[in-house]
């Protein structure tokens, strides 16, 4: 530990036979599962141009953002506890260039804080909540009960090696 900054190592993890970078990322995968709401991990890497904010990425940009949950068409990027501005402005630029819903996902699932960021009328839109949306809910078709037998299903999940 240095700089009073630490880092949580990564713990690439399989869950349905496909290799996530973390653990998080496969808790995800099996939450989304478990609402039955359909997903895909990292299908597409964009190109998003030239970022002045973003200088060690010049001249261009890529972003590979973690899921697409097509019924509900927005993009997820999971994080742990700590969110740097580099993963905002990743998420902005690809709000912008998709014209959907880009949600960072940070901490455990279940108990994640949740940052959208939103293209409204040519402007960018962000909001924070605390909580999984409305629409979220009931695109899955589960009630708070059902939603916390899932979250505890996900929290004592074993994964595969």
């Amino acid at each position: 530990m240095t700089d009073n900054f630490y880092t949580i190592e990564a713990i690439p993890t399989t869950y349905q036979g496909i290799q996530f970078k973390s653990k998080l990322e496969a808790q995800t995968a099996l939450f989304f599962d478990l609402c039955e709401i359909a997903w895909d991990y990292e299908i597409n890497t964009f190109n998003l141009g030239y970022c002045s904010e973003l200088p060690q990425y010049q001249p261009v940009t890529y972003y590979t953002p973690d899921f697409y949950l097509h019924g509900l068409q927005r993009w997820i990027e999971t994080k742990g506890p700590e969110v740097y501005s580099e993963a905002y402005i990743k998420a902005a630029l690809l709000a912008k260039h998709t014209s959907q819903l880009v949600q960072i996902w940070q901490g455990q699932v279940g108990h994640q804080e949740i940052w959208n960021l939103m293209m409204v009328k040519g402007r960018l839109r962000q909001w924070r909540e605390t909580r999984l949306d409305r629409q979220f809910v009931q695109k899955s078709n589960i009630d708070n009960q059902r939603l916390q037998v899932i979250l505890q299903q996900v929290t004592g999940w074993r994964f595969e090696k």
